[in-house]
């Protein structure tokens, strides 16, 4: 076994992370997609208990209702 390591395997353990996230895709879509239709889902979940727990919880809470 030499002291050098395989250039090669050497430029492709730099490469791979890179290659994998730019061009994962899944179910058609590239990652970058994904990231955004995921952060547009998180963004609805937000605004949907914010409008829970300042508006519907306290007209609940009057009208005598949990």
């Amino acid at each position: 076994m030499s002291a050098h390591s395989d250039p090669v395997a050497g430029a492709a353990t730099k490469l791979a992370p890179a290659v994998t996230v730019g061009g994962a895709t899944i179910a058609g879509f590239q990652l970058q997609d994904w990231v955004l239709l995921l952060t547009g889902a998180y963004a609805v979940l937000q605004i949907s208990f914010l409008l829970w727990d300042r508006f519907v919880k306290p007209w609940r809470a009057r009208r005598g209702r949990k």
